[in-house]
């Protein structure tokens, strides 16, 4: 059969914004199949669906906007939907226009961050996680076609990478920052429903992982030091280099650093270390804060 249509990503809707800068993003069923195979036989004569945990994963490089609608605690999905589209193409040229293209409505669960990373040179790049339930009337995922593309009218930023510094020390020479924000999140269902009602936070434990060329950074000591991180993104300037203003600066008020590899090299190339720092929970801010 020929190709009739074919759609690709555009951009997300957290809460009434709208995020450009996609460079990913996937949603999932979760779908589970029960095939129990009895009476000796190699084959099951009996399936039926026992579960889906939808879940929606997308990656932006707007990173600031990102954070400003769903911060480092995520957010509740309740009312406050998350729209993803599937862009249609026009056969002989680039996007098909008006109500020709597919929505996906998120509108229970929680969205959270889940990884910020960036490479020197680079631009910083952002994932999320929707974990989707049901709200008693809709399905988690609502699919919808013939639908018209939300328009973007808003202005485009880029981050790369800035000052960094860990365990109350600054680190020079970085080649590359991650920031996994830990958050683990469980979903429950009961009754034998097929899909989850609940999905809440159960553990906040984010890790800093910082790759440095200079190896003198030992004044961390191999056993570690404790103080604040702050990793700060250098907003780019469009058609210049980087911007006067506008820096986004992700901070945590205290936390173990140490050294996850003192050294760790191949061949003529440059010699790198390791070092992982460890936020806590100061009694009153979040172990990660947006600035």
């Amino acid at each position: 059969m020929a190709v009739t249509a074919t759609y690709t990503i555009y951009a997300v809707d957290i809460g009434g914004t709208l995020l450009h800068g996609i460079t990913q993003q996937a949603l999932n069923t979760g779908t589970e199949v029960q095939g129990e195979i009895s009476s000796g036989e190699v084959a099951p004569r009996f399936q039926s669906i026992t579960a889906q945990k939808p879940q929606a994963q997308f990656t932006t490089l707007e990173v600031a906007a990102a954070l400003s609608a769903c911060g480092t605690m995520g957010m509740n999905i309740d009312g406050t939907d998350v729209l993803l589209f599937a862009q249609k193409r026009a056969a002989g040229g680039t996007f098909a226009s008006g109500s020709v293209h597919r929505k996906y409505t998120l509108q229970h669960g929680i969205l959270v961050p889940r990884t910020l990373s960036c490479d020197h040179q680079g631009n910083a790049q952002l994932s999320y996680e929707a974990i989707v339930t049901y709200d008693g009337e809709n399905d988690p995922i609502v699919i919808a076609v013939a639908q018209a593309l939300v328009a973007f009218s808003g202005t485009v930023a880029r981050y790369s990478l800035g000052a960094v510094s860990v365990g109350g020390k600054t680190l020079a020479q970085v080649r590359n920052v991650s920031i996994d924000f830990g958050l683990t999140v469980e979903s429950e269902g009961a009754d034998s429903d097929v899909w989850d009602t609940e999905a809440t936070i159960r553990e906040v434990r984010p890790k800093i992982t910082v790759t440095v060329t200079d190896l003198s950074a030992d004044s961390l000591a191999l056993l570690g030091a404790s103080g604040a991180a702050s990793i700060q993104f250098r907003k780019r300037a469009d058609g210049g280099t980087f911007a006067e203003s506008g820096h986004l600066t992700i901070t945590a008020t205290g936390g173990l650093a140490y050294f996850d590899s003192p050294i760790d090299g191949s061949g003529s190339d440059s010699a790198q270390a390791t070092i992982v720092c460890e936020p806590k929970y100061d009694g009153t801010n979040a172990p990660l804060v947006v600035a």
